[in-house]
């Protein structure tokens, strides 16, 4: 399927609101988009990432605290977090795969999506934390299934970037994403 994979979370926690469910509800009837809203759980959010069709797969989550975009260069084979998923579920340092890798990489040109955002201004940086909640573990499970190429982007609360800002943002990374593995080229 000649399309982008995108999935965003549900609120969770102290949050009311999730950005990235905003974003998925906004781009979800573009045509070169398959989005998804899928649970804060550890379970079900990588079953659910695996399952929507696309040719690449652009992951998005809440990093509040942070004050810019956040592209994600690694994920982390490690499952920690103080607070729990929406299921009740809490790890204190669990492998998400026994035998995987420690650390996973995205083979998507961040650099390139970075260089692309600044120049519209849009406050971003390239992170190698993405920390050890469900982000981490979404993200950990699409690249080590090495189905497509992925990529995991925090965003911050729209309280601390705008919501125009943040759909500026995912407009500019997914006609990357278009570019790079959606066209005839």
């Amino acid at each position: 399927m000649n399309k982008i994979a995108l999935t965003g979370f549900t609120v969770f926690s102290s949050h009311s609101l999730n950005p990235t469910e905003v974003l998925v509800n906004k781009f979800k009837d573009k045509d070169y988009i398959n989005a998804e809203v899928v649970p804060v759980s550890y379970s079900k959010s990588a079953e659910s990432a695996k399952k929507i069709e696309g040719k690449v797969l652009l992951m998005m989550g809440l990093a509040a605290g942070r004050k810019e975009i956040s592209l994600e260069r690694y994920a982390w084979n490690e499952r920690k977090a103080s607070i729990p998923d929406n299921d009740g579920v809490v790890y204190n340092g669990e492998k998400i795969e026994e035998d995987g890798e420690d650390r996973l990489e995205t083979k998507i040109d961040i650099l390139e999506i970075e260089r692309r955002l600044q120049k519209e201004g849009i406050p971003v940086k390239i992170s190698t934390d993405p920390g050890r909640y469900v982000c981490n573990n979404i993200y950990y499970t699409a690249l080590s299934s090495s189905i497509r190429p992925s990529l995991f982007v925090h965003f911050p609360q729209i309280s601390d970037m705008s919501e125009e800002m943040e759909e500026k943002a995912l407009e500019i990374i997914t006609e990357y994403l278009k570019e790079a593995y959606l066209s005839d080229r």
